[in-house]
């Protein structure tokens, strides 16, 4: 999902091998980094726990910062650089929809930069939500949904759990509710 969103965005994006979640397995993916313009990881970013192999690993091979940043799906998020010459280097979360949304909101601004793309900010529209949406408290929500721009309507498309790809792949659109919307 992550190369292919790359590759739309006109990278040469490559996938590498899933590797074990420990510190072996994170360092064949930095062996595998020569040449790269950036590295984008996915799992093992959490705030704590013996879970935090990305974490720990990436922060012995080079500068790197982690935050919970106040949204749902998923808070941890890290970046930093990597590797002799310093490569760019984000760690998303784990669950197919936090990644996605997290591709969006902190790797595709720096990614259009490094092709020498001049920023623009997302395509936002306003419309009318067809069912009730409700944000955590003190978390911003992105929520999954399908604009019917015509009509000026946005469906949410649920899932089961943030880690099923099927709403995702449905929706075409991101809902943003701000914190302690009301339902």
């Amino acid at each position: 999902m992550l190369a292919a969103a790359g590759r739309r965005s006109g990278c040469l994006a490559r996938r590498h091998r899933v590797v074990r979640d420990d510190q072996h397995g994170l360092a064949a993916v930095h062996e595998a980094m020569p040449g790269a313009g950036m590295l984008v990881t996915s799992g093992g970013v959490s705030m704590g726990g013996e879970q935090d192999v990305v974490k720990a690993a990436s922060q012995k091979r080079g500068t790197n910062t982690f935050r919970e940043v106040a949204m749902q799906p998923d808070m941890p998020q890290g970046s930093g650089t990597a590797g002799p010459s310093g490569i760019a280097v984000f760690m998303l979360p784990g669950t197919p929809a936090s990644a996605s949304v997290s591709l969006c909101l902190f790797v595709a601004p720096p990614l259009d930069a490094q092709q020498g793309l001049s920023p623009e900010p997302p395509a936002t529209a306003r419309a009318i939500l067809t069912s009730p949406v409700q944000s955590a408290p003190d978390k911003r929500s992105f929520l999954t949904g399908i604009l019917a721009a015509r009509a000026r309507t946005v469906t949410r498309v649920t899932g089961p759990a943030s880690h099923r790809l099927t709403a995702l792949a449905r929706a075409n659109t991101l809902i943003i509710v701000p914190d302690m919307w009301p339902a």
